[in-house]
């Protein structure tokens, strides 16, 4: 993280624990494997966790096939 952080490592990889209100400005690229097992405020907050300079950012939602998800997982997507 501290790495990430100052700018000496371009991938951080971790948990949900980023939800938690960690800043990281340079981060402009989530990639979220089995979006489909999280609510939409917890998606919210997660995207939340980029983007947060000057710089586009973008989401990366990953879920199963379609015949693999959850009913309420298709019923929000």
């Amino acid at each position: 993280m501290n790495d990430f952080h100052h700018q000496r490592s371009n991938l951080l990889v971790c948990t949900t624990i980023i939800e938690t209100g960690i800043d990281i400005p340079n981060a402009n690229t989530i990639i979220i494997e089995r979006a489909d097992k999280f609510g939409l405020a917890q998606l919210h907050q997660l995207r939340g966790r980029i983007g947060r300079s000057y710089h586009q950012a973008y989401a990366y939602l990953l879920t199963p096939h379609p015949k693999l998800l959850s009913k309420d997982a298709k019923k929000n997507g």
